[in-house]
């Protein structure tokens, strides 16, 4: 048959085009996964300070320093960070934002800017003292600090 050779041709150009295509979208290509970290690399997470939160007993409130997230040395643009108090027994401590604030909430989740910077949430205290621990994370990565609510 005459048309063979161009056939072969024909389907090898379409071949070559369908593994190019694959390769563009495979998940092991070298582009930056969804945490923004280039393949391989492990998302770090950061306060910008390690110092003890200290916080007076009755309602008293503090701002702990922001956090940064990183990969490999570059900052993440726009993660969202989770940020969890935890306290032993019944130690009233809760977290918030200046916008909104729910008794009792012990999480928030947000969202940080192009250079990977996060705000922290408000930690305020109820009416008694104790120790805490302030944790931010990131998709697997961690960053914790200590606190006290004393009077």
């Amino acid at each position: 048959m005459p048309c063979t050779g161009h056939l072969r041709v024909r389907v090898a150009a379409v071949l070559a085009c369908a593994a190019m295509a694959a390769a563009l979208v495979s998940p092991q290509a070298s582009y930056a996964d969804a945490t923004g970290c280039p393949a391989g690399a492990a998302p770090a997470v950061a306060f910008a300070s390690t110092a003890s939160l200290q916080i007076p007993i009755g309602g008293g409130a503090v701002i702990p320093p922001g956090v940064t997230v990183t990969c490999g040395g570059a900052t993440v643009s726009d993660p969202d960070v989770t940020f969890a108090v935890t306290s032993a027994g019944t130690l009233p401590v809760f977290l918030g934002t200046q916008q909104q604030f729910v008794l009792g909430s012990t999480s928030v989740t947000l969202e940080g800017s192009a250079q990977g910077a996060v705000s922290s949430p408000i930690v305020s205290s109820g009416t008694t003292g104790g120790a805490f621990d302030l944790q931010a994370s990131f998709d697997g990565a961690a960053a914790a600090m200590t606190g006290t609510v004393t009077g």
